[in-house]
Protein backbone atom coordinates (compact mmCIF):
# COMPACT_ATOMS: atom_id res chain seq x y z
CA UNK A 1 0.00 0.00 0.00
CA UNK A 2 1.17 3.18 -1.20
CA UNK A 3 0.64 6.63 0.85
CA UNK A 4 0.49 9.89 -0.65
CA UNK A 5 1.37 12.85 1.63
CA UNK A 6 -0.05 16.23 -0.22
CA UNK A 7 1.29 19.28 1.44
CA UNK A 8 0.22 22.57 0.19
CA UNK A 9 1.91 25.62 1.25
CA UNK A 10 1.84 29.36 0.53
CA UNK A 11 4.62 31.81 1.70
CA UNK A 12 5.57 29.82 4.68
CA UNK A 13 9.26 30.27 5.81
CA UNK A 14 12.12 27.79 5.15
CA UNK A 15 11.97 26.55 8.22
CA UNK A 16 7.89 25.80 8.75
CA UNK A 17 8.19 23.35 5.30
CA UNK A 18 11.52 21.80 6.17
CA UNK A 19 9.74 20.63 9.57
CA UNK A 20 6.48 19.56 7.35
CA UNK A 21 8.39 17.70 4.96
CA UNK A 22 11.18 16.42 7.71
CA UNK A 23 8.49 14.96 9.70
CA UNK A 24 6.91 12.89 6.83
CA UNK A 25 10.58 11.59 5.77
CA UNK A 26 10.40 10.23 9.04
CA UNK A 27 7.44 8.12 9.49
CA UNK A 28 9.53 4.83 9.48
CA UNK A 29 8.16 4.15 5.87
CA UNK A 30 10.27 2.43 3.18
CA UNK A 31 10.68 5.31 0.34
CA UNK A 32 8.82 3.35 -2.26
CA UNK A 33 5.71 2.92 0.23
CA UNK A 34 5.52 6.54 0.03
CA UNK A 35 5.17 10.37 -2.06
CA UNK A 36 4.95 13.45 -1.10
CA UNK A 37 3.18 15.84 -3.58
CA UNK A 38 3.58 19.50 -2.65
CA UNK A 39 1.70 22.11 -4.31
CA UNK A 40 2.65 25.56 -4.25
CA UNK A 41 -0.13 28.15 -4.82
CA UNK A 42 2.00 30.88 -5.67
CA UNK A 43 4.58 31.90 -3.05
CA UNK A 44 6.23 34.77 -3.05
CA UNK A 45 8.39 33.25 -1.41
CA UNK A 46 10.12 30.21 -3.66
CA UNK A 47 9.65 26.84 -1.58
CA UNK A 48 11.44 24.91 -4.27
CA UNK A 49 14.91 24.45 -3.02
CA UNK A 50 13.79 22.97 0.40
CA UNK A 51 11.41 21.14 -1.67
CA UNK A 52 14.17 19.89 -4.02
CA UNK A 53 16.29 19.51 -0.88
CA UNK A 54 13.97 15.91 -0.53
CA UNK A 55 14.55 14.80 -3.68
CA UNK A 56 17.47 12.53 -2.20
CA UNK A 57 15.58 10.62 1.01
CA UNK A 58 11.44 10.48 -0.95
CA UNK A 59 9.46 10.83 -3.86
CA UNK A 60 8.67 14.42 -4.22
CA UNK A 61 6.68 16.04 -6.72
CA UNK A 62 6.75 19.69 -6.82
CA UNK A 63 3.12 21.84 -8.36
CA UNK A 64 3.03 25.35 -8.41
CA UNK A 65 -0.32 26.75 -9.50
CA UNK A 66 -1.95 30.22 -9.70
CA UNK A 67 -3.10 31.66 -6.44
CA UNK A 68 -6.53 29.59 -6.25
CA UNK A 69 -6.58 28.73 -2.53
CA UNK A 70 -6.15 25.54 -0.62
CA UNK A 71 -9.24 23.43 -2.00
CA UNK A 72 -7.71 23.98 -5.86
CA UNK A 73 -4.02 23.26 -4.43
CA UNK A 74 -5.70 19.58 -3.27
CA UNK A 75 -7.66 19.18 -6.43
CA UNK A 76 -4.55 19.36 -8.47
CA UNK A 77 -2.11 17.48 -5.90
CA UNK A 78 -4.96 14.28 -6.82
CA UNK A 79 -4.32 14.86 -9.58
CA UNK A 80 -1.30 13.40 -9.87
CA UNK A 81 -1.20 11.57 -6.67
CA UNK A 82 -0.81 7.76 -6.81
CA UNK A 83 -1.33 6.09 -3.50
CA UNK A 84 -3.99 3.79 -2.46
CA UNK A 85 -4.53 6.08 0.65
CA UNK A 86 -3.88 9.97 0.41
CA UNK A 87 -3.27 12.54 3.39
CA UNK A 88 -3.62 15.91 3.29
CA UNK A 89 -0.81 17.77 5.67
CA UNK A 90 -0.79 22.40 5.64
CA UNK A 91 2.91 23.13 5.22
CA UNK A 92 3.00 24.50 8.38
CA UNK A 93 2.08 21.28 10.15
CA UNK A 94 4.18 18.00 11.54
CA UNK A 95 3.64 14.39 11.68
CA UNK A 96 4.76 12.39 14.53
CA UNK A 97 7.03 9.64 14.00
CA UNK A 98 4.64 6.55 13.32
CA UNK A 99 1.44 8.11 12.97
CA UNK A 100 0.89 7.56 9.39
Amino acid sequence: MKVSFIVTTYNLSEMQLRRCLSSLTHQELPRDEYEIVVVDDESDIDPRPVVESFSSVANVHYIRQQHHKQGAARNKALCIAQGDTIRFVDGDDFLLAGTT
